[in-house]
């Protein structure tokens, strides 16, 4: 405005420009920062990500192992043969003495920045895995023995089944959470 009062018309555009010159800094420092928060801020979700899915794949691989190792299938399946040829309910005892699912139980509130699917497969495994668990229990009790020798053995042969489908999505897991890892 002093430009004008003193009659020099070039000041209004210089005056003009300098206002264009702050305004164009500040959106540029702006947007850098912005940028530069972003970045930082993808890397601290890419590097939860990755801690998430290493902690969950090595304990979807204890859990492959131990039932390996264990031959827990194997067991089931020995069982059932031995109920069809016996005609009466078998003696079947795994004790569980752990929670196996600390874990996934203290990321359950983080699962989220995982691929959708991944969690999806995160929670059918989980939810198999604890009622394969809770199946243990049920067979391990002395009600089971005396329970109908139909309804046993059908009780059985869905727990073979959802260990079987519970072991395969452990293996689709592996391979996604070790992408993921990555």
């Amino acid at each position: 405005m002093r430009s004008v009062l003193r009659g020099d018309k070039g000041g209004i555009i210089m005056d003009g420009f300098s206002g264009i010159i702050g305004l164009v800094g500040v959106c540029l420092g702006g947007l850098i920062t912005f940028k530069t928060t972003y970045y930082f801020e993808n890397q601290k979700i890419s590097n939860e990500k990755k801690s998430i899915a290493a902690a969950l794949l090595g304990e979807i691989k204890a859990l492959k192992s131990l039932a390996d190792t264990r031959g827990y299938i194997s067991l089931v399946e020995d069982t059932i043969s031995e109920m069809k040829k016996e005609k009466q309910v078998a003696n079947f005892e795994i004790p569980i003495r752990n929670n196996y699912t600390q874990v996934f139980d203290s990321f359950l509130d983080k699962c989220g920045i995982l691929p959708s699917l991944t969690v999806e497969k995160l929670i059918l495994f989980y939810s198999n895995f604890k009622s394969v668990n809770e199946d243990f229990i049920t067979i391990s009790q002395p009600d089971f023995l005396n329970s109908d020798f139909t309804e046993a053995l059908s009780f059985m042969n869905n727990l073979h089944t959802l260990m079987v489908e519970t072991y395969a999505i452990a293996k689709e897991l592996e391979k996604e959470l070790s992408d993921i890892r990555l």
